[in-house]
């Protein structure tokens, strides 16, 4: 194992990210047996709803310039557009904090759900701390500080799981969720901002208004273009919690958020950090000629290989696995985990692909199929919810159709892909 790492340093990257990560996820993995038995799923329901608003908001705080950072070849153009980024994530927040502050009456009556009206002042902290992190995190994948990166998801996932416990003995119900993700972002972003200062420092001296709106408007596409993409993406996991709290209560919510987080594990832990490096490669090669579909076929394909046993044994013991895993009463989110799973297993083969847009300056394109598809799960979920089909019909409908879709992704991005390369060589 070691010599295959030492051969490439591609292989290296993913190991020491995934390696971070694996130990990220297993932090909450672990607590979850002991978390799912102090908090309700009607708990879980409301947090959850919280994190999807955080989530949604937070992935276009910094207008998606983040995503520019690893762009330029010099160092004093690239932290200008870090400056760029954290500059909008600021104004951002603020702009929401006012606005909650100003109609907040409005907006607990339209939500018409109590128990989150609570956390509506949180949602700004949240939304800042997402932006400010990602700005940071793509600055350390430019840098190639991996060990603070995966320092940094190990931080957040263990300050998360560690003071939503603490605040679960003293009896904080989704409040305590709440807190307990704060935390745990602060911690995550202050380990990536600490390396910035300790290790950049020098570059401070590049910052200036000047160069500041000269990267904003050699990079101005990314806000254009994907903004609208990262919603889309988002609607496809996190806007699924506001579609189905519309038809179903909130303990139905919980159990279907738990059953998703779970499924969404391998993404998170082994998805994610192939992306990331594959991206940090691929936009190098491409601006070299490099034809980088091939290792891109070879990734998808080894990806499948190495998931389907896994797959097909979750299928059959997903309720048993739940049921004994986070208590009796969650046994229901491994009936949705099993129905859900064939989605999250197409998605999770071809999460790499979604890199190659941003590299080929295909956004538009990848755009459009990203609408098609939330269009396709909003129809699908809102049909079934009027029709009143119920959670395990609705559930089976959105996986199916979902799992389609990601297929006919992959074979359009490609074709996408083919395209760009042969018009450029």
């Amino acid at each position: 194992m070691l010599e295959i790492i030492k051969k490439s340093e591609f292989t290296k990257n993913v190991f020491i990210l995934t390696t971070g990560s694996s130990v990220a996820q297993l932090i909450p993995f672990a607590a979850e047996p002991v978390l799912s038995r102090m908090f309700t799923p009607a708990e879980f329901g409301v947090f959850e709803i919280y994190a999807a608003i955080v989530i949604i908001l937070g992935s276009i705080a910094s207008a998606r310039y983040e995503l520019a950072i690893l762009l330029p070849k010099l160092e004093n153009k690239a932290i200008n557009v870090l400056g760029i980024s954290l500059l909008i994530v600021i104004t951002f927040s603020c702009a929401i904090l006012f606005g909650i502050l100003i109609a907040r009456p409005q907006i607990v009556n339209l939500i018409h759900n109590p128990e989150l009206a609570q956390f509506l002042l949180f949602i700004p902290l949240g939304v800042f701390l997402i932006g400010i992190n990602r700005g940071f995190l793509h600055w350390s994948l430019r840098s190639k500080y991996l060990k603070n990166i995966s320092l940094s998801r190990i931080s957040e996932s263990s300050g998360r799981a560690g003071f939503s416990f603490l605040f679960g003995i003293l009896k904080m119900p989704s409040f305590g969720l709440v807190l307990g993700q704060i935390v745990g972002q602060v911690m995550s972003t202050s380990v990536l901002i600490l390396k910035f200062i300790l290790s950049d420092r020098n570059k401070y001296i590049f910052f200036s208004r000047k160069n500041i709106l000269k990267q904003a408007k050699i990079y101005s596409e990314f806000p254009k273009i994907n903004i609208p993409i990262a919603l889309t993406e988002m609607l496809q996991i996190s806007g699924i919690v506001f579609i189905i709290s519309f038809f179903f209560d909130n303990t139905i919510v919980g159990e279907f958020s738990k059953a998703l987080r779970i499924l969404l594990i391998p993404l998170n832990l082994l998805g994610t950090s192939i992306s990331q490096v594959f991206y940090q490669k691929a936009t190098k090669d491409y601006s070299k000629g490099i034809d980088i579909s091939v290792n891109l076929k070879k990734i998808v394909k080894s990806l499948l290989l190495w998931t389907l046993p896994g797959f097909i044994l979750f299928i059959f013991i997903s309720p048993w696995l739940f049921g004994v895993f986070l208590g009796e009463e969650w046994s229901v989110a491994g009936e949705y985990a099993r129905i859900l799973s064939f989605w999250i297993f197409f998605k999770f083969i071809i999460s790499p692909v979604a890199i190659i847009p941003l590299i080929v300056n295909k956004q538009r394109q990848y755009f459009v199929l990203n609408l098609i598809g939330n269009l396709l799960m909003v129809f699908t979920l809102a049909l079934s919810g009027m029709l009143m089909t119920g959670i395990f019909a609705t559930l089976l409908i959105l996986s199916a159709t979902q799992a389609v879709f990601q297929v006919f992704m992959y074979v359009k991005i490609m074709s996408a892909y083919k395209i760009a390369y042969n018009n450029k060589n």
